[in-house]
Order: structure tokens, then sequence, then C-alpha cells
């Protein structure tokens, strides 16, 4: 029996830039209950925080710009 406390999380990689927490929750929730579902960064402090969001904001990396928001 799986203790209470068992997480069962799987990392997906190779995801469109368009694809969102609500996309991932959608597709993945045809399998089973989805506890949750979300793509995120985050830091071990907030100064790292606000440097990144500082520098890429508005970076575009040939395929995407990237628009952080804290």
């Amino acid at each position: 029996m799986a203790a209470t406390n068992v997480e069962f999380r799987c990392f997906i990689r190779g995801l469109t830039w368009a694809t969102d927490s609500h996309s991932l929750e959608k597709a993945f929730s045809t399998y089973g209950e989805v506890i949750d579902s979300k793509i995120i960064v985050t830091f071990g402090s907030d100064q790292a925080m606000k440097d990144a969001i500082e520098v890429m904001n508005g970076y575009f990396d040939e395929e995407a710009v990237f628009y952080a928001l804290s």
C-alpha cells in the first residue's frame, strides 16, 4: 500500500511554447486524476528572481520571447 505522502510526478520535456498548465492537465487527465500541473521557475532567493526577470524579460532565443513576470 502506498503512503499518503507519496507524489507521482513526471517531467514532460519537449513542450511547445504554447503549452500551459491547463493544456497539460487536460492532456494527462484522460489517464487519471491530475492533482497539479504547472510550468514554473522557482528561485532560491528574491534577488535571483529579480535579476532573472530583469535580464530575461523580452529575451529572444530563436524560438520564443520570454516575458518574465513576478
